[in-house]
């Protein structure tokens, strides 16, 4: 079954039943579905390729999930088309580098995802969906995810609108681990007396591919991997340029709502090297929004030279 989706490289979304009668055993005693995902990543775009180049871009698969739970929502669970889909929890992890890394010729891409219903013995259509993700490039198992996408009400109030770029000047594309201006979503910056660093974020990226145009919350996964980039360069001496985040683990608690500026508190821990001898700094965020939490995330820095 082909999805007809505003991302073509989305190849395939294909339903299949978890086992033999359909349910899966867990804690919750809830039906899963699986799906399985296919997609070549992209060798030549101007968001998921703006960078040194060394690596594919998990914002790639982020977005290629988060278009697929929004699809699975309205297809399988009898979500209306009316409700919003928003972020709650996302978590992500690379398990394995190597695969990320980018070498001649095309990379292939697969997802085995499941899904099931957050309130699955409630008999009407669910508050969100609970999703988890193995990935595979190459077939070679490097990541996963867990997500949850909620599809609240509509309140009949008009859909907040992404954040404004702000009347202040973004940062150099090469702090944040990009190319091209377009794509930065950190702007000025300050340092805090705790060995922070307090950030301002603009809203979506002024690329005409960005994702995330009509979900400004999921801005927040982007603009978080930029804010911690710059804060393992500036204050733990970390090469802008070699970084990725192989570790996020965040809770969305409200969205992203108008034209203020969102704000971000990003505190560093101590550097460390992993079993690979590679540099490493956790990093803490926070984000707020005229005085109101969005959400906190922990992530990880890994300087790949």
């Amino acid at each position: 079954m082909h999805t007809t989706n505003r991302m073509p490289v989305l190849r395939r979304l294909v339903h299949r039943a978890s086992s033999a009668t359909g349910t899966f055993a867990d804690t919750a005693g809830a039906q899963e579905h699986g799906f399985a995902l296919s997609a070549e990543l992209p060798s030549a775009h101007p968001l998921y390729n703006d960078g040194p180049g060394k690596r594919h871009d998990p914002l790639f698969l982020a977005e290629a999930l988060r278009e697929a739970v929004v699809f699975i929502g309205h297809g399988y669970f009898r979500v209306p088309a009316d409700r919003p889909a928003v972020f709650g929890r996302f978590e992500a992890g690379i398990t394995s580098l190597p695969p990320w890394r980018t070498a001649a010729g095309p990379s292939h891409a697969t997802v085995d995802l499941r899904v099931r219903a957050a309130d699955p013995g409630s008999g009407t259509v669910p508050s969100a969906l609970l999703c988890r993700a193995t990935i595979a490039i190459g077939a070679v198992p490097c990541g996963s995810a867990r997500l949850e996408v909620a599809f609240p009400l509509p309140d009949g109030e008009p859909a907040p609108g992404a954040p404004g770029r702000g009347r202040f000047r973004l940062l150099s594309p090469h702090a944040v681990g990009r190319s091209d201006a377009r794509n930065v979503l950190v702007g000025q910056s300050a340092r805090g007396e705790d060995d922070e660093l307090r950030l301002d974020l603009a809203g979506t990226a002024a690329g005409s591919a960005a994702p995330w145009r009509d979900t400004p919350d999921g801005d927040l996964l982007e603009a978080g991997r930029q804010a911690a980039i710059l804060t393992a360069g500036r204050l733990r001496g970390f090469a802008s340029g070699h970084c990725t985040v192989t570790l996020w683990s965040g809770r969305f608690t409200a969205a992203v709502a108008g034209e203020a500026t969102v704000r971000c508190t990003a505190r560093p821990g101590t550097a460390t090297r992993n079993r690979d001898g590679q540099p490493v700094v956790p990093v803490e965020l926070c984000f707020t929004q005229t005085g109101t939490p969005l959400g906190t995330a922990s992530v990880t820095v890994l300087e790949d030279g």
